[in-house]
């Protein structure tokens, strides 16, 4: 046997090692870009509660109102609303509140649209 050839064995084991290492780090790298895009369940929830805030301002219902200032203040609270967003929000809850419901919805709809549903 040639000293520079290895056994048939050995070359086709570490061939489809080679191929199983490289197809798995593939595989990772795949799931680690597609994890990495996907929004965070608290995005997704700030964005069910805006638009909780939006049924409640376009059926102009105080109550529920009331309720969705209550979760958006426990929202702030747990960390878990950028104050951006939690100022814009309690300032049109504010407006609503005052009796003025047309502009109320009206920055809500703007907040809407500028920003889509996390998918």
């Amino acid at each position: 046997m040639n000293s520079k050839t290895f056994p048939r064995s050995i070359s086709v084991l570490s061939i489809v090692d080679c191929r199983c290492q490289r197809f798995l780090a593939s595989v990772l790298l795949c799931l680690s870009i597609v994890g990495c895009n996907r929004p965070a369940e608290s995005q997704r929830d700030n964005r069910r509660l805006m638009d909780a805030i939006l049924t409640a301002v376009v059926i102009r219902n105080p109550k529920e109102l009331a309720k969705d200032k209550k979760l958006l203040e426990i929202r702030r609270q747990e960390g878990k609303l950028s104050k951006t967003a939690f100022e814009s929000l309690q300032m049109l809850i504010v407006e609503a509140e005052a009796g003025k419901w047309e502009s109320a919805e009206k920055g809500l709809y703007e907040i809407r649209k500028k920003l889509p549903f996390p998918k």
